[in-house]
């Protein structure tokens, strides 16, 4: 019987290994860190439906430190690139799948972030293994790939929240 090792898989079933592994294994996890990227979500909510940041139409007060007010609109305080990131995911939710209230349950928006966060993740732990590729046999690329996917924040911060 012919033993197969990882030099020898086609680099499409590598990469696709990697990136689900590592997408079960953090979306799995039940730890969640959503407190300051309550508002990603609506924002790029927002984005989607309107072309605007502007959050006023989700917001039930205005005393939250996490929104800035400029005259009669709302944004979020933090910077809009997480937001812009998860544009395509939104649009996937809200246009593709005609998901009507996800928006409204935080239970269920810190679900979602979790899983494009975990998402965005695992697409990077593939990059990661490619970058590692260029100097390192497979086998210690996808080393490489397991202790940046679980020994480093990727796995108690980045992939918990967006």
């Amino acid at each position: 019987m012919e033993q197969r090792t990882i030099s020898s898989l086609p680099r499409s079933l590598i990469f696709a290994a990697i990136f689900m592994v590592i997408l079960v294994t953090h979306v799995a996890s039940p730890m969640t860190n959503p407190t300051d990227t309550i508002w990603v979500l609506p924002t790029a909510l927002s984005i989607v439906r309107k072309g605007t940041p502007d959050l006023t139409e989700y917001l039930p007060s205005r005393n939250d430190y996490r929104i800035e007010c400029v005259g009669n609109k709302a944004y979020q305080r933090f910077p809009i690139g997480v937001p812009l990131l998860s544009v395509p995911f939104v649009y996937f939710i809200d246009k593709l799948l005609h998901v009507t209230d996800w928006e409204i349950d935080p239970f269920y928006n810190y679900e979602v972030m979790k899983i494009i966060a975990s998402i965005v993740i695992a697409l990077a732990c593939v990059f990661m293994y490619l970058i590692a590729e260029t100097y390192l046999s497979p086998v210690r690329s996808v080393a490489v790939v397991f202790v940046f996917a679980y020994c480093t924040p990727v796995w108690s911060t980045a992939s918990r929240a967006l």
